[in-house]
């Protein structure tokens, strides 16, 4: 028996001999491991007392089974020394990441498809570098053909921060003269006769009419009105039986907590677009448009905008990527060691950014002989999770959180906030947690737990860690804030 610790959280793992059996033959399974018992030995009907000690010799082990050491001895197997393994698994994970593969969660990527198949207005949340994009732009090229009605932004990339000129600027770049669908062309109706008109000469002059003709063509997306442009490519899609999709990720860049820094200009035009794109896919029942954001408290800024908007969508919240498929992932694809990859799992979970983060520092510490501080709690700075667990308002959803993995949140106030509510806002806004209702679409281990999470008819809503990792990183907060507060009654008993 022996208990790998994987940084700073642990879990028993058990094994014992192939030929100790259970007491029908079966073998019995504890947390992971599997103990076999003969029915002959003495110590059968002692089993708690055995798991007991079985607990207490793994402790002893603790240190050993260390990611650090860990690498040490994958190393050692490899016949290298422990920078050269890691750099190589290094290279070859952001060879990985630099693709287009995209790994595990093939029920959101199922449902993400159906979800485009009929109008709608959705919003997709999750952490950042979760691998949302990369899903987004997979889909893209996968389910959408040159000619299907599909316009994607990416808000990181465009200089202005108006979304309606945004997918204006990607139509034009997403169509020419030679590709343009036949359903598109009554949006440049006025300007597609000069096109029909321009002979393709084999002259040098054929060519530069053809040239001009496109390049007006081109400048008609430019001339409309961002928002009359959506209106009609909406229009024209729709009459020809297609349902259009709008999909803009990272969207609060578009939509601003407040007035964005940018005045009311900002907050107009973020107004504007919300109230076009509920039009267009809740009221005319035209079009799909998709919100991604990386932000949890993002639901909160559409809600500034309009409560009645806010209310039309439909949240589904991105997963990490499920046990198998990571570690399926990390070895196959990264090159790690099976134990390795487990205990990567174990302590960043599905996260493949976190996961890339912590090689990435774990190669450094190598480097530098500094692998003893490596510590998996210390990824990040998780700069006020201390002052949530700490102050009475909020300590409540800290507990549940890390206690059973949700918190349900109290209503009963109909004109403002509770104070679960409240404290539910405050932690949402500095990302340790995320408000999901009972429409929102989880997927995993979390859309496992939904019916258990809302089996008080009453509870509307309810607060869930953001990555399986923060919650393990609420959970050794709120141990380490307990004992700190034990140690200190205990000086004052004194």
């Amino acid at each position: 028996a022996y208990a790998d610790v994987y940084g700073t959280f642990a879990r028993i793992r058990l094994r014992a001999p192939e030929d100790w059996q259970g007491v029908d033959g079966e073998p019995l399974n504890f947390d992971g491991g599997t103990i076999r018992i003969d029915r002959a030995r003495p110590f059968q009907r002692a089993v708690p007392l055995l798991l007991f000690a079985v607990c207490i010799a793994g402790l002893s082990h603790l240190q050993a089974f260390s990611i650090p050491e860990l690498v040490r001895q994958s190393a050692q197997k490899a016949q290298k020394t422990p920078s050269e393994f890691l750099e190589s698994i290094e290279e070859r994970a952001n060879e990985w990441q630099r693709g287009a593969e995209v790994a595990g969660r093939k029920d959101f990527t199922m449902f993400l498809e159906k979800v485009m198949n009929k109008p709608g207005l959705h919003m997709v949340i999750g952490g950042k570098s979760l691998g949302k994009s990369k899903v987004l732009e997979r889909m893209s090229t996968a389910k959408f053909q040159q000619q299907d009605p599909l316009l994607l932004v990416d808000m990181r990339i465009p200089r202005s921060t108006d979304v309606l000129e945004c997918l204006q600027e990607v139509a034009k770049s997403r169509w020419t003269e030679d590709t343009m669908p036949d359903w598109l062309q009554p949006v440049m109706g006025e300007f597609l006769p000069v096109l029909s008109k321009a002979e393709a000469r084999e002259s040098d002059q054929g060519l530069k009419v053809v040239a001009a003709a496109a390049a007006t063509v081109a400048a008609t997306m430019g001339a409309k009105k961002p928002s009359q442009f959506v209106e009609e490519f909406v229009a024209a899609a729709s009459a020809d039986g297609l349902t259009p999709v709008i999909i803009i990720d990272e969207a609060s860049i578009a939509f601003p907590d407040g007035n964005g820094g940018n005045g009311n200009g900002k907050k107009a035009a973020a107004e504007a677009a919300l109230a076009l794109f509920v039009a267009i896919s809740k009221q005319q029942r035209k079009a799909c448009v998709v919100l991604v954001a990386s932000e949890y408290a993002f639901p909160y800024r559409i809600e500034q905008l309009g409560r009645g908007k806010y209310d039309s969508l439909n949240i589904i919240v991105a997963p990490e990527v499920e046990e198998v498929a990571m570690i399926k992932m990390l070895t196959t694809k990264w090159g790690m060691p099976e134990d390795l990859a487990e205990a990567f799992y174990d302590n960043f979970g599905g996260d493949i950014f976190l996961c890339s983060q912590a090689l990435s520092k774990l190669t450094l510490e190598f480097s530098l002989g500094d692998e003893v501080d490596f510590d998996s709690y210390y990824m990040w700075d998780n700069f006020g999770l201390d002052d949530l667990v700490i102050h009475n308002l909020t300590r409540p959803h800290m507990e549940n959180m890390a206690t059973q993995g949700w918190s349900p949140i109290e209503g009963g106030d109909p004109e403002t906030e509770t104070p679960s509510q409240s404290a539910a806002r405050n932690i949402v806004k500095m990302n340790f947690g995320a408000v999901i209702g009972r429409k929102t679409r989880l997927f995993g281990p979390l859309g496992s737990l939904k019916k258990q999470m809302f089996e008080d008819v009453t509870t509307q809503q309810v607060l869930i860690p953001t990555t399986q990792y923060m919650r393990k990183c609420i959970q050794k907060m709120v141990e380490a804030v307990k004992q700190k507060e034990e140690g200190a009654s205990r000086q004052e008993s004194y």
